[in-house]
């Protein structure tokens, strides 16, 4: 339960950094576009995160998602970043994302706790 309540936590954390990104674009704004990704992010977040052994299907469809929503997001503010710099940014954070997702879901598996012999 408790490591439910670590994924949750950063889940709504992930998507308040991600709207405060977002509201600071410039430009024609869908809010109910953006708030339906960001939901659809934290549910692949949190279900990445479960320790399970099926956990590993959101892990894998996490990163181009996350990627692309940083990507806009820094490329669609002010002051403008080269599209590089905005290009790896985004990539980290994809990246840092994932892998925290993946490190919460391997803190002890119950599909893989060791063998307890007597």
């Amino acid at each position: 339960m408790r490591k439910l309540l670590y994924a949750l936590i950063f889940a709504i954390g992930f998507a308040a950094f991600s709207v405060g990104g977002l509201s600071e674009r410039t430009g024609e704004r869908d809010p109910w576009l953006e708030d339906t990704a960001l939901v659809a992010l934290c549910l692949g977040f949190v279900l990445g995160s479960v320790p399970r052994a099926w956990s590993i299907i959101p892990r894998a469809i996490l990163p181009l998602p996350t990627f692309l929503l940083f990507l806009t997001i820094l490329t669609d503010r002010k002051p403008e970043l080269p599209f590089f710099v905005a290009f790896v940014g985004a990539a980290f954070y994809a990246l840092f994302i994932t892998s925290y997702a993946s490190f919460l879901s391997h803190r002890n598996r119950p599909d893989e706790a060791p063998e307890v012999r007597s």
